[in-house]
Parts: structure tokens; C-alpha cells; sequence
């Protein structure tokens, strides 16, 4: 509206000079203007304001002008410079006007040229630029503590504060932090930020949240907690309901911090591994449940050497071995039957050589391409059963089977469909990794995906799922009406596949 008032203005002025004027510019000679009557301040870009001349100056020239409107000046926009410099030999200059906080509606910046020698001022001898304001935000940080081993990322989401709605930013959007004056821990001594200075997140266009991440330097006794918070009193930024979040500086937990003894405490997701990891096996099925009081881990020679303490399950698992450190990474730690969000937890993965001192080795085994074949035979030497694996070729296509394909049409019934990326003979490619995204159409809709991968941190009702070991499951569940259920699953590089499903 105010852009529409500003214009109407503007052109009844223009209409007026041209009324007053065209009959008598040639008389005036070579004339000074600004290039456009009207401008717009965008709310996060700067403006570049353009004046001309009809004829080039012979040196170096400063043009004065004054500043009016309601917009105030070194609060709610910068001016690169109080004056136009036309260099000699050219007929342009520019200024350029920096946003700030301009957060109230209507406001106007009117720029009036001073003449200078030798031209008159012509028919843009001021101009108007409209201030578009900031639109204000909620933001807060997505989790309340967050630990920090080697390296962690920080989220900060952003809602509309009029709406309530996460905010879309049109360009990169900066919101700055600050760090707490509790924090114990020291930056630059026991942090940094990772290439960010000026301490801001950043909202890329498109996207409702932005990201920071922090960089362990050093564990130090009573330095271990970091508070960031969203500034205060700030006109655009307004504190959400997660306001602070603590980052405890745990430092990864390399093999010299694990030295001493450990006692085998217990395994918090028992249920969710048996549940879910399929691929398993004998693995899974004797993981250390019954381990006794005595059953301990013991670190020597700073970490580098494990050495085992144990008669209970755990003496299955563990062998004296040389240890090397790998890596450490945040992931959930999902329990069956849980609700909600599952808590994170960092996780130490470390390389435990074995010692080469038992009955049955293979240390020195070829691996090559073709057919492993194996053969069972009962005591007269009969064979009895066989199983052929054969090594698979380059990535095919996606080959799809359910556990029922007749289903109840009440609106609760699933079925299990299994997801293989296979070669051109069928034969399951088991280092394949990639998306797979699903389709259901007709009698039925999509549920819920899982591929077994303990450390994933995809979500199981979206239609989409990343390979473990070639394959995943699907679930698909029925309406109340009967029908054929379409479920199609498809991912680049890979031929995609359909299969129906019956529901009466």
C-alpha cells in the first residue's frame, strides 16, 4: 500500500516537472539527476542509489545531498557515504543504503540533490526509497544439552512470529548467539567455532533452521560446560521456548582415557537389537546378557592393550587384543517399544586386533570373485543338504517379496515387504547403500521402513530409507475398503520395481 502511495506521489511530481520543464531543458545544458524516482529497500539486501549526469565531468566531483523521511538513520539503515564522487571523465556515481532494523511498517528515506557547478538539477532531482521491514522470529535451540566429543552440530530453528509457523527464509538469514557468562569452559582453549567469528547461525534460503558446529580442543576438570543462548532484547529475535542449550565437554574417549578397569554394567537396548536386527544371528541371539560380578574390561599401557577378565557371556565376545582408536560419533540410542525421541549418546569405535595364538585361523584367506559352495553330510557320508552364495556384479535393479500377499481389508493388516538391490542375476549386492524411496497406491498406504542399522538416524515413517547390507523392510498397511495395494520402490542408478498386494 505504502509502495502504491509513494509511486502515485512520485509520478503526479514527475507529470508536474514535466509540465513545467520540457519546453525549457534544452536551455538549462548538461543536467544533474538521480537515475530512478523510486527505490525499495529490501529488508536483508543492501541498495545501490545511482545519480547521472547528461554530460561527463571534467574532475572528480562531489555531489551533496540532504536526508529527510521517517526511516532513522544509524538505526534502521546505513548510507556508505554522505556524498556522490562522479569520477572525471564519467557521468555516474553511487551510494549504497545497508538495511538494520527495520521492523516498523510505512517508513521512507527521501534523498534531495544539491546543484553543483555548471549542471542544473533535473527532473529526479530527489528520490524516494520505501524501507520493507524484517519480519521477527522465534528461535530456539532443538535440543536442551548436547555433548561434545570430537566435533558436534548445533541446530537453532526459526518460527514466523506472527504466524507461528516455521519461518522460509527468502535469502541467507544470519541469527546471531552468545555464549553464556556461566560457561566454565574457555574458548580457544577448550572449544572453538568452527569458521564462525562473528558467532551467527545461518539460515539458508528455503530452509527454517540453522547450523553451528563446535570443535573439541581439551578436557580440563571443572571446564567442561558451555551455555549458548539467544541474545535478548533484540528487535528481531525473539526467544523461543528452548532458549539456552549446554554443550558438556566430554572430549572424545580415546584409549589413554579408557586405562583401568572396567566393570561390564549392562545393555540398555537388548530388546531393540534382538527386534530388529535381522542380520544377526548367533550374534545377537548370545549377546553378553548373563555376565558375572567379577566380569571386567582392563586397559593397560595408556589404552593400547585390552586385556579380558571374564568367565560370564562376555568371554565370548572379547579377547586379549591391541587396541586402536577410530573414531567417535553421536548416535540414538533406540529402545523397544520407546516413545518419542530416542536420547543420543556418543559412541567410541575402536579396532580390537586379535592375537594370533588359537586353534582356528584363517589370517592369510584370498578373497576373490565367483561361487562359494557349501555341502552338509550325514554320518554314511551322504550328502544331505548344500547352499550356493555366488559374488554379485554391478547394481541391477530393486527386487521386492512380501511375507503375505493376501491381506485383510480392515484397515489394520500389514505386510512385510523385503527391499534387495540386486545384479543382473538376482544376486543380492550386500555393500550397496543407497536411498530407496516408496510409492503406495490403491487399496492401501504406506507405514513405516527399517534396514537394521543400529547407528541410522533416518526417520521410519518417511517414504524413504537408505540400504543396510543391500536390503531393508517395508511395511504397508490396508484400508477398509478391499482392493489392490501398488507398492513401488524406486532409486537413481538402480532399476525400480512394483508390487501388488490383495486386500479383501
Amino acid at each position: 500500500m505504502m509502495k502504491n502511495i509513494i509511486s502515485i506521489i512520485c509520478l503526479l511530481l514527475s507529470m508536474c516537472f514535466v509540465a513545467c520543464h520540457d519546453d525549457d531543458s534544452e536551455e538549462k545544458g548538461p543536467q544533474l539527476a538521480f537515475s530512478e524516482l523510486i527505490y525499495t529497500l529490501d529488508a536483508e539486501e543492501p541498495l545501490k542509489v545511482e545519480i547521472r549526469v547528461t554530460e561527463p565531468v571534467s574532475a572528480n566531483t562531489s555531489v551533496k545531498f540532504n536526508v529527510r523521511g521517517a526511516a532513522v538513520q544509524g538505526e534502521e539503515y546505513e548510507l556508505s557515504a554522505d556524498e556522490f564522487v562522479i569520477p572525471a571523465g564519467e557521468s555516474t556515481a553511487s551510494i549504497t543504503v545497508t538495511p538494520k532494523n527495520n521492523f516498523e511498517d510505512g517508513k521512507t528515506i527521501k534523498l534531495e540533490l544539491y546543484p553543483i557547478d555548471g549542471y542544473a538539477l533535473g527532473e529526479y532531482n530527489f528520490t524516494l526509497i520505501e524501507v520493507l521491514t524484517k519480519g521477527q522470529l522465534i528461535c530456539s535451540f532443538q535440543e536442551e544439552n548436547y555433548v561434545l566429543p570430537g566435533e558436534v552440530e548445533i541446530r537453532m530453528d526459526a518460527k514466523d512470529a506472527n504466524t507461528g509457523k516455521y519461518f522460509s527464509a527468502s535469502t541467507d538469514t544470519k541469527v546471531p548467539f552468545i555464549v553464556g557468562e556461566h560457561s566454565t569452559a574457555i574458548e580457544h582453549v577448550h572449544y572453538e567455532f568452527v569458521d564462525n567469528p562473528d558467532k551467527m547461525f545461518v539460515i539458508p534460503a528455503k530452509k527454517s533452521y540453522g547450523t553451528i558446529k563446535i570443535r573439541f580442543l581439551k578436557w580440563e576438570e571443572g571446564k567442561t560446560t558451555l551455555f549458548l543462548l539467544v541474545p535478548d532484547g533484540n528487535d528481531r529475535i525473539l526467544p523461543g521456548d528452548v532458549d539456552q542449550t549446554e554443550i558438556y565437554i566430554k572430549g572424545m574417549t580415546t584409549p589413554d582415557r579408557l586405562e583401568g578397569k572396567w566393570i561390564f554394567k549392562e545393555l540398555t537396548s537388548m530388546d531393540y537389537v534382538k527386534n530388529n536386527a535381522w542380520y544377526g544371528g548367533e550374534e545377537i541371539a548370545n549377546m553378553p546378557e548373563n555376565n558375572l560380578p567379577t566380569d571386567m574390561l582392563e586397559f593397560v599401557n595408556g589404552g593400547t592393550r585390552l586385556k579380558v577378565h571374564a568367565t560370564g557371556d562376555m568371554a565370548k565376545y572379547f579377547r586379549d587384543a591391541d587396541v586402536t582408536f577410530l573414531k567417535e560419533q553421536l548416535v540414538y540410542l533406540y529402545e523397544f517399544g520407546g516413545i518419542g525421541r530416542p536420547p543420543q549418546v556418543t559412541v567410541s569405535m575402536m579396532n580390537l586386533k586379535r592375537q594370533q595364538r588359537y586353534r582356528l585361523m584363517w589370517m592369510d584367506t584370498k578373497y576373490e570373485p565367483g561361487t562359494l559352495k557349501v555341502v552338509a553330510y550325514d554320518k554314511e557320508g551322504n550328502a544331505v543338504a548344500e547352499e550356493e552364495v555366488h559374488t554379485a556384479g554391478k547394481p541391477h535393479h530393486i527386487e521386492l517379496s512380501a511375507d503375505r500377499n493376501q491381506l485383510t481389508a480392515d484397515g489394520k493388516d500389514l505386510s512385510f515387504i523385503n527391499v534387495r538391490v540386486v545384479d543382473k542375476n538376482g544376486n543380492l549386492c550386500p555393500d550397496d547403500t543407497r536411498q530407496i524411496q516408496f510409492k503406495v497406491r490403491g487399496a492401501g498406504a504406506y507405514r513405516a521402513a527399517a534396514n537394521g542399522n543400529s547407528a541410522s538416524l533416518e526417520l521410519f515413517h518417511l517414504p524413504e530409507m537408505k540400504l543396510f547390507s543391500g536390503q531393508l523392510t517395508a511395511i504397508v498397511q490396508t484400508a477398509e475398503e478391499p482392493g489392490t495395494i501398488y507398492f513401488e520402490a524406486s532409486a537413481p542408478g538402480v532399476k525400480g520395481a512394483t508390487l501388488e498386494l490383495i486386500s479383501k
